[in-house]
């Protein structure tokens, strides 16, 4: 990855890997909380997201 190279170029260390959130945690505590702080754009788009919610939480692609 490019920006990693970068990094370690400038001696800054790499940016460790998010840790994954399931679509039941996001829904059940993350949204709840989140939805006070997002402006409508972002609500926008979080609502609209949730129909694709089942696709985008795979996390074992089908082979």
């Amino acid at each position: 990855m490019v920006q990693g190279r970068r990094r370690a170029e400038n001696g800054v260390p790499g940016l460790q890997q998010l840790r994954y959130v399931s679509a039941d945690q996001w829904n059940r505590f993350y949204l709840p909380f989140a939805r006070e702080y997002l402006d409508r754009a972002q609500l926008m788009r979080v609502t609209a997201f949730q129909a694709y919610q089942s696709y985008l939480s795979i996390t074992d692609p089908l082979r």
